[in-house]
C-alpha cells in the first residue's frame, strides 16, 4: 500500500487488495477468523473497483466502501450471535460477566465524565 502514495491508481489498488487477499489465503489452513474476514473483503473491495472501472475514482471507492461497511457489519453481527449462547451468558462459565463489571466499574465511577450519562 506504500505504492498507493507514490503512484496512487486503480490498477495498482486492485492488484494490492488481490496480493494481499492471495497471501492470505496461501496460508490456508493455518488462518484466524479475522484473515478470512480480511481476504473476503479485500477480495470484494477489488472487485467492486474493477467492476466500477469507467466510472470516476470516487464513484468506484464509494461503492468498494458500501460493499466493506455490509460485509463488516454481516461479519460482527454473525460473531455476536455466534456468542450468544447460554455458556456465554452464564456467569460461572464465561468471562463476560467479569469484563461487563469491569465496564461498569470504570464508566459508572464517580471520575467518568458527566456528559458520558447524558
Amino acid at each position: 500500500h506504500v505504492a498507493l502514495a507514490v503512484w496512487p491508481s486503480r490498477a495498482l489498488l486492485v492488484w494490492s487488495h488481490v496480493a494481499y487477499a492471495g497471501l492470505r489465503l496461501y496460508r490456508l489452513p493455518f488462518l484466524f477468523n479475522s484473515d478470512v474476514w480480511a481476504a473476503t473483503l479485500d477480495a470484494s473491495f477489488a472487485i467492486a473497483v474493477t467492476a466500477t472501472r469507467r466510472k470516476t475514482r470516487a464513484e468506484s471507492l464509494a461503492l468498494g466502501s458500501d460493499i466493506v461497511r455490509f460485509q463488516l457489519a454481516a461479519f460482527y453481527f454473525g460473531a455476536a450471535l455466534w456468542k450468544v449462547n447460554s455458556s456465554f451468558l452464564s456467569p460461572r462459565t464465561s468471562c463476560s460477566s467479569i469484563v461487563a463489571v469491569a465496564l461498569f466499574d470504570r464508566f459508572a465511577s464517580k471520575e467518568a465524565p458527566a456528559a458520558f450519562f447524558e
